[in-house]
């Protein structure tokens, strides 16, 4: 009868035999070795894997005085089945720093995401998002200084300029009382010039502050070039990532001419609208650096 299916012992005796040896390609010579089938195999693979990271965690609990606190096996069985997939020894070591975080009872970061999300990225991706929220530290870090060196004089300042104000409304008041002339017009005019300089002061004193607070609260760009297009998508899918366009104005200075026999002209302006796309990292990306990191606390 044509179309039937061959389900002899001989056939699938042989299509264990090709998956064996493809599966040996790719886990390595541990296959033949060790002996065993195929599933004992990959079982014993991921095994040595969960001993590892298991190590790992120890070593960082130890060092760092953490005792260990018991937590759910709904979050440490899926925590340590997913870390059983992870050969590459810097992600393992990933793995061992969430789970000595999520054993330290002072921490308490006992989160069902993380190891979900740990387990989808490549160590890349893992590296970029660590650089970038290393270099979101230090300029919050650094601005932040900034702004508390700026607030310690603020006060004296915008007392100083208030005041220096008031004193020039009272002395035009005063000026105004005065008879007409000259000398009073001039007087009047040196005063509102000076009110003027110091009211720039003053605003410009308030939005220094508010860009120094702007410039720290502004998410972290991921750099272009530094992945593909695949990567980027991954991170963003899962919420790691997220796309970003801004749209800024720019005035732009146009003379129109009054009279075209005459020289001069009428200045109006005009404004230009733009934008930039860029790719900036989240709070959940922050949040999953620090839980799989041993330096920095949640």
């Amino acid at each position: 009868m044509e179309g039937k299916i061959d389900i002899s012992s001989t056939t699938i005796e042989k299509g264990l035999d090709i998956a064996k040896e493809f599966l040996q390609k790719l886990i390595g010579p541990s296959l033949e070795e060790a002996g065993l089938l195929m599933k004992e195999s990959i079982a014993l693979w991921r095994f040595r894997n969960q001993v590892s990271i298991l190590e790992k965690a120890n070593e960082i609990c130890q060092r760092k005085g953490i005792k260990p606190n018991p937590i759910s096996l709904k979050l440490l069985c899926p925590l340590m089945d997913t870390a059983s997939l992870e050969e590459d020894p810097e992600m393992q070591s990933k793995w061992a720093a969430l789970l000595s975080n999520m054993v330290d009872s002072e921490r308490n970061i006992q989160n069902h995401v993380f190891p979900y999300i740990l387990g989808q990225l490549s160590l890349p991706e893992f590296a970029l998002l660590d650089a970038c929220i290393r270099e979101k530290r230090k300029r919050v870090n650094r601005l932040s200084q900034e702004l508390s060196q700026f607030n310690e004089n603020f006060a004296a300042t915008e007392q100083e300029l208030t005041q220096k104000i008031s004193a020039c409304d009272q002395r035009i008041a005063e000026q105004k009382q005065l008879p007409s002339g000259f000398q009073r017009m001039k007087t009047i005019s040196e005063l509102s010039a000076e009110r003027r300089k110091a009211s720039r002061e003053l605003m410009s004193l308030k939005n220094t502050a508010r860009q120094l607070e702007f410039r720290i609260a502004e998410p972290q760009t991921i750099p272009d070039g530094v992945l593909r297009d695949f990567e980027i998508s991954n991170l963003t899918r899962l919420g790691l990532a997220k796309f970003l366009r801004e749209t800024f104005a720019e005035p732009v200075q146009i003379e129109i001419p009054i009279d075209p026999e005459d020289h001069h002209v009428s200045t109006e302006a005009d404004v230009v609208v733009a934008y930039t796309d860029s790719h900036v990292i989240t709070e959940l990306a922050e949040l999953l650096i620090m839980a799989c990191s041993e330096e920095w606390d949640v």
